[in-house]
């Protein structure tokens, strides 16, 4: 399940907002933030342009200030998976890379698959930019 969302507010405030009011319904597992969202918390690189959100159960999200948009022009993607592996395991780099991010992150990998999959011209420079603090951590705790 996919819904797609406008918003006038900042990535950042219409992904924090959808967030809380998602875990308000009780969602469980948490919701968690992707793409560009979770991008800027942890490698910022482009001008942000749409959240991708993970939760458990879809919802009605012009409670938290939105409204259903058409998917091109959507600045915020709400995604339902099927797949549960798309919510981080206890070893999720992203608490490493943006330890004091106020929300959820999907894990690093996930948020790069999102970046290239949300496009743009400069989505494979975000991409790297992802990759190469990524890489960094992982050099740091070789060491």
């Amino acid at each position: 399940f996919r819904s797609y969302w406008y918003g006038l507010d900042s990535l950042a405030n219409q992904t924090y907002r959808v967030i809380e009011h998602l875990s308000r319904l009780g969602d469980a597992p948490s919701p968690i933030a992707s793409g560009d969202a979770a991008a800027d918390l942890i490698a910022p690189y482009r001008r942000s342009r749409v959240a991708v959100i993970y939760a458990a159960q879809g919802a009605d999200l012009s409670e938290a200030g939105l409204t259903p948009a058409p998917e091109e022009s959507a600045t915020l993607k709400l995604v339902v998976p099927t797949d549960l592996s798309v919510w981080p395991s206890d070893d999720n780099r992203s608490v490493d890379l943006a330890p004091s991010a106020p929300i959820g992150l999907a894990d690093p990998l996930q948020v790069m698959w999102d970046l290239q999959t949300l496009g743009g011209p400069d989505a494979d420079q975000a991409v790297d930019a992802m990759r190469r603090v990524f890489l960094d951590l992982r050099t740091r705790d070789r060491q």
